[in-house]
């Protein structure tokens, strides 16, 4: 039997508590360090033409790593003038008669060379960037400072989405490329040596997913 006898009947003046609004929690956003590469709602980051309502969930660069070859070739290449006159000397080469102010010109020319060389690497691994949005998918893609490619798939025209990860290098430091193929048009949108790239699919999936 229900207990009819209620506070509310004891004590007619008592108020009954009014009901919290329910709140939607806010999602947690992530700032985007310099040399980023994998961020999940990341703060700070924003599209053209962006709609209010449009969250960001994913940004991405090319893992870190691959960054390494040319990093190391940057390297190999200060250090060698150093050790050229070990080279040449059991050859009987000198360069004594070369003006101490063309061998400056020299050197200061061949460290630009390499300065350009690293600007331009890391240049474009800064600018090579993969968003993914609650509505699209976009894929910037820079190439030698002079070319830009930009492509943008819709989510609901995303057919299918799948990561490869060629070689014991890319499994063991968890990176490869993320494919997305666009059902309209049958072009396939390519994250490029992207980090944990499982994730990456399964939050393109979920995307995927929420829009049969």
């Amino acid at each position: 039997m229900p207990d009819i006898f209620t506070d509310e009947a004891i004590n007619p003046t008592a108020q009954t508590p009014k009901p919290q609004p329910v709140t939607k929690q806010a999602t947690a956003h992530h700032k985007v360090s310099f040399l980023s590469t994998f961020v999940r709602d990341p703060d700070g980051v924003s599209l053209a033409e962006q709609r209010d309502d449009e969250h960001i969930l994913l940004f991405i660069r090319r893992d870190f790593i691959t960054n390494v070859p040319w990093i190391f070739s940057t390297i190999i290449l200060i250090i060698l003038p150093f050790f050229l006159p070990f080279v040449f000397q059991p050859l009987n080469i000198s360069f004594a008669f070369v003006p101490l102010t063309v061998l400056t010109i020299l050197a200061i020319f061949y460290y630009v060379i390499i300065a350009g060389f690293v600007f331009a690497n890391f240049v474009t691994w800064f600018y090579d960037i993969g968003i993914v949005t609650e509505a699209r998918a976009v894929d910037i893609d820079f190439y030698n400072i002079s070319y830009v490619s930009v492509a943008t798939a819709r989510a609901q025209d995303l057919k299918d989405v799948r990561y490869f990860q060629r070689g014991f290098f890319q499994s063991f430091f968890d990176y490869g490329d993320v494919s997305l193929v666009v059902e309209a048009s049958g072009e396939t949108l390519t994250f490029e040596q992207t980090p944990r790239p499982a994730e990456v699919v399964n939050i393109l999936s979920a995307l995927i997913g929420g829009h049969d």
